[in-house]
Parts: structure tokens; sequence; C-alpha cells
């Protein structure tokens, strides 16, 4: 209700207007013209309440004060000249219904000349409070978030920096509850902006889901393969690592990834889970035959971390965006946030963990990772969107699935299978990389619109066939 509505007369001991009117043979039995000029503008302010058409004036008093009594505020008594002006007020009211019932027995083409409807009055005050609704998501808050989200980059630049300067104060990133802990969190944030029906969506699109798991496990473990042979051959323990992240399943952290370059989240989501789920078989798989060492893996204990990481939180957040819309419209407002400050100290920490090896071989071992995921990227982006003709955001989603991968996940088992701790480097570093690469790509693209449904048409026939 708007505060003008229900905001109190100024108390005064004698009111001028009503001291100076006295009655006199014209004006007796009649109410004075302030007053009537008065209870005409109350009028107006309370016809602005969309209570005011359902209640009378003094029912809406009560509530006034009864609102006021809620947040132990009181309004003053009532003064004898106040209640005086009410009197006068409900005679003014009598006065009026008078002429309303007079003008509504002459023709209806003067009575409608005469004063507009009711219905486009009330119409008219409804627009004027839609209108005067503060907005959900305030000018300020908008700006400060994008810019936040826009110079990701930065940040997680500035976070290794710090890492490679002062690595002994990163290692608090390096325990394994706050890399679960901070990542399910943030996937819950994540989870606040899809719905059902993106999920359904992405099932319904086998296309996207297919194209994606079959170039995560053949375009990464054979340019790794490639990019390896180049490696010098005292440099072996590199190439070893090189070849075992490239065979590692997409990151949770490609989730973040597509949310901030507008991708399909939930299409991003299946695409991790399937992959994560055959890297139990793919992963020793494919470094057994590319690094000519069998890698096991503990398929249980991958299968929990996806699902306490990934799954459940994504699911979490889903499920409170339809129970409670409004106040996860406001929480999803921040999550980017989040997915920055969370994704920055995951690197940072993981770049603190080998710093001294890295900074021993810095060029070749840099040169390497970054043409591994740069064509990673590349190639992931340009065989969906020209050979399978996908749409924008679904190429973008592929795109980021394939070129960024689960490096903590090769840093482990690196550290825990090869007894060569250089092995574990390119692992480090690609966790940095491949966040650089995809931040920058996330925000180039969340600057660049995607058009909605570009190839809904195509999908949905590619679906029935």
């Amino acid at each position: 209700m708007p505060a003008s509505a229900i905001a109190p007369h100024r108390p005064v001991s004698a009111p001028a207007h009503l001291a100076s009117h006295q009655s006199s043979p014209r004006t007796a039995g009649r109410p004075s013209l302030r007053v009537a000029g008065a209870f005409a503008l109350r009028s107006a302010r309370l016809s602005a309440c969309p209570l005011s058409s359902a209640l009378p004036e003094n029912a809406l008093l009560r509530l006034r004060d009864a609102g006021a009594g809620l947040i132990g505020v009181a309004f003053p008594a009532e003064s004898p000249a106040r209640s005086h002006l009410r009197r006068e007020k409900r005679e003014w009211r009598k006065v009026r219904a008078q002429a309303d019932d007079s003008a509504g027995r002459a023709p209806p083409d003067e009575r409608a000349s005469e004063q507009p409807s009711v219905g486009a009055e009330r119409a008219e005050a409804t627009a004027h409070l839609a209108e005067a609704q503060p907005a959900d998501e305030p000018a300020e808050a908008n700006r400060a978030v994008s810019t936040l989200v826009t110079l990701f980059p930065l940040w997680v630049a500035l976070a290794c920096a710090a890492a490679l300067r002062w690595p002994a104060q990163f290692v608090v990133f390096q325990d394994g509850r706050f890399v679960v802990g901070g990542l399910a969190l943030t996937m819950l944030g994540m989870g606040l902006t899809i719905s059902v029906d993106d999920f359904t969506r992405a099932v319904l699109m086998p296309r996207q889901l297919l194209a994606g798991v079959l170039l995560q496990y053949t375009v990464m473990p054979c340019l790794g393969a490639l990019i390896s042979r180049c490696l010098p051959a005292h440099l072996s323990a590199f190439a070893t690592g090189l070849v075992l992240v490239a065979c590692c399943p997409g990151g949770t952290a490609s989730n973040i990834v597509t949310f901030l370059a507008r991708g399909n989240v939930a299409l991003s989501v299946l695409m991790t889970t399937a992959s994560t789920l055959l890297a139990v078989v793919m992963t020793p798989l494919l470094t057994s035959l590319l690094a000519g060492r069998f890698v096991p893996v503990n398929g249980a204990a991958l299968f929990m971390s996806t699902l306490q990481v990934v799954m459940l939180p994504v699911f979490t957040g889903t499920l409170l965006a339809r129970v409670f819309p409004s106040l996860a419209h406001r929480l999803a407002l921040f999550s980017p946030v989040l997915a920055v400050l969370t994704v920055a100290l995951i690197v940072a920490g993981a770049i603190s963990a080998s710093a001294a090896t890295i900074c021993a071989a810095a060029l070749p071992l840099l040169l390497s990772v970054l043409a591994l995921h740069g064509l990673g990227f590349a190639v992931g982006y340009l065989l969906p969107r020209a050979a399978l003709g996908l749409d924008e955001s679904a190429s973008r989603t592929i795109a980021i699935e394939v070129g960024m991968q689960n490096s903590v996940l090769g840093v482990v088992l690196a550290m825990q299978h090869f007894p060569d701790p250089r092995v574990a480097a390119p692992c480090a570093v690609s966790s940095v990389v491949h966040s650089l690469l995809g931040s920058l790509l996330a925000a180039a693209w969340r600057a660049t619109p995607v058009p909605p449904h570009a190839h809904a048409g195509r999908e949905a026939q590619a679906v029935s066939t």
C-alpha cells in the first residue's frame, strides 16, 4: 500500500479551515468547500490502494493501525478537530453519492462525457502500481555482478600468480573437503537456474549428448598423443602426464563455465556425468594404449564423487527453484560471483601443489598444455557446429566439455600410480590453462547473445525420426 494512502494528517490543535468555517443560512447542512477538497484529495490517494475498491476508509485506517502495531509504531490519538473533519467527510460522501446517482440517470453519452468509467480508473491505478513496483534485479547489483563475471579471467590469473609466488599460503585450498564443498555449493547455484523442462529437453536431444561424449574420448586423447610425441625424450614424464589428462573425463568446472558462457547447463551436467561414468573403463584403457601404462581407477569412488559434487546439488537447486521460485530468482542473481570465486581458489590450490616443478620446465610444459586445450576447444566447437549442424548453445556446451578436463582426477591418478612426481605437473598446469581459456571463452560468449532455440524444429524432427 502506498505511504500516501495511509499517512495520517499532521495533528493540529485547531485547524484553520475549520475555525474559519462558520455556519450560515447559505451553508447550513452542507459541508465546506475546503472539506470537500480535502476529502477529494484523500479519496484520490486511497484510490491508488488495491484494497480501496473492497474496503471503506475506516477499515483501511484500522488496517493501518494494526500493521503499525506489528512493527512497534503507534499513531497519535485522533483529536476532536480530526473527528469533526471526519464527520464532515461523511456528509460530503452523501452529497457525492447523490450527485453520482443523479449522473446515473443521465443519458449514456452525457455520463461518458462527464467522468471516466470506474474500470478505466482502476486499470490506470493498477498500471501505475505495476510501474511503481521495485525491480527484482536492481540495476546496481546487475552491473556489479556483470563486472565481476566479465573479469573472471583476471581473477583466475591473479590467483595463479599468487599461488606461484606464495604456494604455502594456498595449501588450505588443496583440501578435498574444500574442493568438494565449494563445487557442490556452486553447482547448487547452477541448479537454481535449471528447470525440469531443461533436463527433459536435453534428454530428448540425443545427438548433442552422443556427440559430446564421443568427442570427449576421441578428440582429446588423439590430440594428447600427437602433442606428446613432439616433446623431447628427457620430458617423457611430462608426455605421460599430458596423455593422462587428455584421457580424463570432462571436469565439473565445465558446468560452471557453461553457465557463464550462456550454454546449455543441463546438457553439460548430463555430458559430465556420462563421461565420468565411462571414465571407469575409458581412462585406464586409453592411457594404457597411448602412454604404455595401465592406470586403475576406483570407479565406485569416482561415481560417488560425481554424485556428490554434480548431480545432488543440481537436483537440489532445481527443486528449490520449483518450490521457492522467488527466492531462487534472487539467489541465482549472485550465483555467478560464487562460481568465479570457487574456480579461482581451486585452481590456485592445484597450482600451488606443483609450483616448483612447473617453474623448472615452464616453457615446454606450458606450450604443450596450451596446444592441447586450445585445439580441444576449437575442434569441439567447429565439428558440432559445422559437421553436425547443432545449434549455438549446444556447440558452446560441447566445446567447453571437450576442452575442459577433470585435471584434479589426473593429478590424483598420477600421484597414486606413477613414481615420478613430474607426471602430475601437466595435470596441475592443465587445471590452470583450461580454466583460463574457458574463462576467456565464457567472457566472450557471455557478451554474444544466443538465438533462443534457433534449431528447435530441426532437433525435434531428428528426435521424431
